[in-house]
């Protein structure tokens, strides 16, 4: 039971039935909602509000979860935090790659992860490439981390393998 993450736009939450087919195509794989992330990413405001927010609450009621995936570029904004219960924030890598404390950079990261401690969301910062970027973001409280630092895109088998050497 390893959880997955999917992305999907606005654009496809905003089309009539959707909540009803992500959960048709869950319900036949035998896939438990709750190990089903929805990463919400978008580069083109929403087309129909209405019907995105009511895909949105349906399959949160049905045991689904959300991300707002690439925080703080293009549309992902605090407007979409207020709009939708997310249960998860993504840091852009933009602000990651190469973090310089006392930077804007900086900063932004540092409010960014108060956010999401305050709202009780996870914070996870993508592109994490150095030890120095990973000791950075560890000490600002950031829950998770993601990039290749830790792992490159692996295999079925090669995860196998990776997991067992760095967590059994």
């Amino acid at each position: 039971s390893i959880p997955v993450s999917i992305n999907l736009s606005l654009s496809f939450l905003s089309a009539a039935g959707t909540a009803d087919r992500i959960s048709g195509v869950a319900a036949k794989h035998h896939v438990p909602p709750e190990l089903i992330l929805l990463e919400i990413t978008e580069n083109v405001a929403m087309s129909d509000v209405g019907t995105c927010l009511e895909n949105i609450a349906r399959l949160r009621l049905r045991g689904f979860r959300f991300s707002i995936d690439d925080f703080g570029v293009g549309y992902s904004s605090l407007q979409q935090l207020v709009r939708i219960p997310f249960d998860e924030i993504k840091l852009d890598r933009s602000f990651v790659t190469d973090v310089v404390p006392n930077s804007r950079a900086a900063m932004m990261l540092e409010a960014a992860v108060a956010i999401a401690t305050k709202l009780q969301m996870t914070s996870v910062a993508e592109g994490i490439e150095t030890q120095a970027e990973w000791d950075f973001l560890s000490a600002l409280g950031c829950d998770v981390a993601q990039g290749y630092f830790i792992a490159h895109p692996l295999s079925e088998g090669a995860f196998d393998a990776w997991t067992i050497q760095n967590w059994v």
